[in-house]
């Protein structure tokens, strides 16, 4: 269960338990200090039929034969049969507590009378009659609750039996306590599976149509969350096509420009050659921040439908840092790997390497010649962390949480230099972003620049 079921449970399950003892506490409370009541027809019943028997067993055994009864009844039934002289002691020989010989000195005179001592019910007093000879004193009941008909609630602490009802009582409340818990938290928690799924872009599963058909606030919720989802998929879908269509629409314009340019310069047979140059190198960095809008957009479009499948993370890190290895021996820049020889993993192997190649790049590329590039792979008890450390100039300590955002280039002038679009490690944060994973950038001490991508193992 979730920490909040949890919480739910264990209060309403303690409210059940509290009402059920408060209630047991004012009851026992206003049947103590209520006044006796006449005998009701239950209770009369039960009197007459003890009149009777101690008037029978009086006749026929005496005294004592009346004594041995009292405890027979007492450890049958757990109930106190009294026959009291005028000074309140027991004429059997019984002790008798102090608040029913009270009662009896108090109402002696007034018949057979009802009432709570002690959470117990006291009948009585009345003389028994017999026939053959009179009983000295005056008979008095003092029973558990349980034996006294039309009960009050307190007598589910009372008697024999007061363990099992107890216990009964415990676990039906626990078992509602359960199912309500249960109830309102496993649609909140179908709601965070949802927004999670929402924030990886996955808007064909993030719904809750089970939770959409409850009829009250939680129901409310999730339509309103639904009705969210399918507008922000319909402003995805329309924020996909406008970049699709717009740099599609402009690379026509634009190779039409730059060939232009190119004829112009043959025309003007060298004049001017400089300046032909710089428009020649500003239509190829439009043409590249085209290129990289679209594969920013291929990115975040095959994010959305995210497709699975079992690798190794360790080979697909090897044969990247082999590739990087043949780009950077003509300007002496070595690409050197270290770690783990085998990481198993579920998720998207060309979203993952193509994320990782962009930073082996960016690394290749602001690294000094005759310097290292160096690739590891680690893993913790629940993520295998994946780092690259190049030796370049680093990025300015203000500059380095937004070095993710899509176009984003460090003010030093080493992406200018390097040539860079700003796109690279826009499409390795989406790639982290999809798989749950995180992707960070510090400066390091002895210089240049340390990129971690964080990703969550599989569970087995």
């Amino acid at each position: 269960m979730s920490r909040l079921a949890i919480k739910l449970f264990a209060g309403i399950w303690l409210a059940f338990l509290l009402l059920l003892a408060g209630l047991s506490f004012v009851v026992d409370r206003w049947d103590d200090t209520a006044e006796p009541q006449p005998l009701g027809s239950a209770q009369l019943r039960q009197w007459q039929q003890m009149q009777e028997r101690t008037a029978t067993v009086f006749q026929r055994r005496g005294l004592d034969g009346l004594a041995q009864f009292a405890r027979d009844v007492r450890e049958n039934r757990g109930m106190d049969l009294f026959l009291l002289g005028d000074d309140g002691q027991d004429l059997l020989d019984q002790p008798v507590a102090a608040s029913v010989r009270d009662f009896f000195l108090a109402h002696r005179a007034q018949g057979p009378l009802m009432h709570m001592r002690e959470q117990r019910m006291v009948l009585g007093p009345a003389a028994v009659a017999s026939s053959a000879e009179k009983i000295p004193g005056q008979l008095l009941l003092w029973l558990p609750i349980t034996d006294v008909a039309l009960a009050p609630a307190s007598s589910l602490w009372q008697g024999p039996n007061a363990p099992r009802r107890l216990a009964v009582a415990v676990v039906a409340s626990g078992i509602v306590a359960l199912l309500l818990s249960l109830s309102l938290t496993r649609p909140l928690r179908r709601l965070r599976v949802a927004v999670r799924r929402l924030g990886d872009g996955d808007f064909e599963h993030a719904d809750l149509d089970e939770a959409a058909r409850r009829r009250d606030e939680i129901g409310d919720l999730a339509r309103e969350f639904q009705a969210m989802v399918q507008r922000l998929k319909l402003t995805s879908e329309a924020r996909q096509r406008l970049l699709r269509d717009l740099s599609h629409e402009l690379r026509s314009p634009l190779a039409r420009l730059q060939a232009s340019i190119e004829l112009e310069e043959l025309r003007a047979g060298g004049k001017g050659s400089a300046s032909f140059e710089r428009m020649l190198n500003e239509c190829g960095r439009l043409n590249s921040m085209i290129g990289g809008i679209l594969a920013l957009s291929r990115a975040e479009h095959a994010a959305n439908a995210l497709r699975t499948e079992s690798f190794d993370l360790a080979d697909m890190l090897h044969a990247l840092v082999e590739d990087a290895q043949v780009e950077g021996e003509p300007a002496t820049k070595e690409v050197r790997f270290d770690g783990l020889n085998v990481a198993p993993f579920t998720g998207n192997q060309a979203i993952i390497a193509s994320g990782v190649e962009n930073v082996l790049r960016n690394a290749l590329r602001y690294t000094p010649a005759g310097c290292t590039v160096m690739a590891t792979l680690r893993e913790t008890h629940d993520h295998y962390e994946i780092a690259i450390r190049d030796s370049g100039p680093g990025v300015p300590e203000e500059e380095l949480p937004r070095i993710f955002e899509p176009f984003y280039r460090a003010s030093n002038g080493s992406a200018d230099a390097g040539g860079g679009t700003g796109v690279g490690l826009a499409i390795t944060a989406n790639a982290a972003q999809r798989h749950g994973g995180t992707l960070t950038a510090k400066n390091r001490k002895e210089g240049g620049l340390e990129v971690v991508l964080k990703l969550p193992k599989p569970k087995i």
